[in-house]
């Protein structure tokens, strides 16, 4: 949160007062500090005041060359303000209120950083709105719309094409590839470790996937590495045979648990619905936990992404990005990784519990 005044240490008067040690003191970036400084209408009065006070606090005058310079740059971007935050989701997935569950958790750590920064935020669906990679595109430069977050999805493919210059872009996950992005990920080795050294430390042997990791994905490709590792080093762990059906088919998976006897399970929320609706039916179920526990009940096992981080850094990223394009710095472009954590259900057992939670 941002400082009181009263807490903010003297600047020795020898030093030269910037718009980035206002940023620093107040808590918000350098572009924030700038609009508010010029009494812009796109900053909230509270924020503009917490500005002023901690400018005039710290002894801030105001550069007048670099003032010629930011003004050139506004008018060569034809009056467009750069005060919106484009979302774009390529929809699908578990969906409430327009985003899946985990995207929930990411939009509220955007917001919660664009609304202290004074921004706003412009969603784009584009599966719901049946917007084109170019389409897309047009709409962002006619709204003067220079920073763009993309939400996980599987279907990325809409964002084939896109021409990303221009933007300032942080892509969440691993899924949608580039290099023209930042990008903001979970751990999902660190994440997997933790999953796997528990599972067998608690005496698990026989691992099976609901559904199976589509290799094609990065994120995939890093959760089988980790699981190979923990299985190659654990005597008489293995792999049982892969599920090729639907998570959701009660008889499919009812099939392959038969079959294969696993004595532990890591699959999707659906995976988990399913497992319970046997269990209910006099099945035993084998031991649970979630691949993405975002939407699950808090007695589900599994890896917690922290979406509301992810969020919160993709935002971060991308004005503080914006803010260093505007006074001319160069950046290589990276991928932030954000440590996630494996989480044990309340009952710290295994088992699915509590069915009346499954729908």
């Amino acid at each position: 949160m941002p400082m009181r005044t009263s807490e903010f240490n003297p600047v020795h008067p020898s030093k030269r007062v910037t718009l980035r040690d206002v940023a620093v003191a107040a808590g918000v970036s350098v572009a924030t500090v700038s609009l508010a400084l010029r009494d812009s209408p796109r900053i909230t009065k509270k924020c503009k005041q917490q500005v002023v006070q901690v400018s005039e606090r710290l002894g801030y005058v105001k550069d007048s060359k670099l003032s010629e310079l930011m003004s050139h740059l506004r008018d060569n971007r034809g009056g467009k303000s750069g005060s919106t935050l484009a979302i774009v989701d390529a929809g699908e997935g578990e969906v409430r209120d327009g985003y899946s569950s985990g995207n929930l958790e990411i939009v509220s750590g955007l917001r919660e950083v664009a609304m202290k920064e004074g921004f706003s935020l412009d969603c784009f669906n584009m599966a719901e709105e049946g917007l084109s990679a170019r389409r897309l595109r047009q709409i962002l430069l006619a709204r003067g719309i220079e920073g763009v977050v993309v939400l996980p999805s599987p279907r990325h493919d809409l964002l084939v094409g896109m021409d990303w210059s221009g933007l300032t872009t942080s892509v969440i996950g691993y899924e949608l590839e580039g290099e023209d992005f930042y990008r903001v990920c979970p751990n999902y080795l660190r994440m997997m470790d933790e999953l796997m050294s528990q599972a067998l430390r608690d005496g698990f042997r026989r691992f099976g996937f609901l559904p199976e990791p589509n290799q094609q994905s990065l994120r995939n490709r890093l959760v089988s590495s980790s699981v190979e590792f923990h299985l190659s080093g654990a005597l008489g762990a293995l792999q049982v045979d892969r599920f090729t059906g639907r998570e959701s088919d009660t008889e499919s998976v009812s099939r392959w648990l038969e079959s294969q006897a696993p004595d532990f399970v890591i699959g999707s929320c659906e995976a988990w619905r399913t497992l319970c609706q046997l269990e209910k039916s006099g099945r035993a179920a084998p031991a649970f936990a979630a691949w993405d526990i975002a939407g699950a009940p808090s007695n589900v096992s599994g890896l917690d992404h922290r979406y509301k981080v992810l969020g919160q850094e993709a935002a971060t990223t991308v004005l503080s990005r914006l803010t260093r394009q505007a006074l001319r710095e160069s950046e290589n472009m990276l991928t932030k990784v954000i440590e996630g954590k494996f989480r044990r259900s309340e009952s710290s057992k295994w088992h699915l519990s509590s069915l009346e939670n499954a729908g």
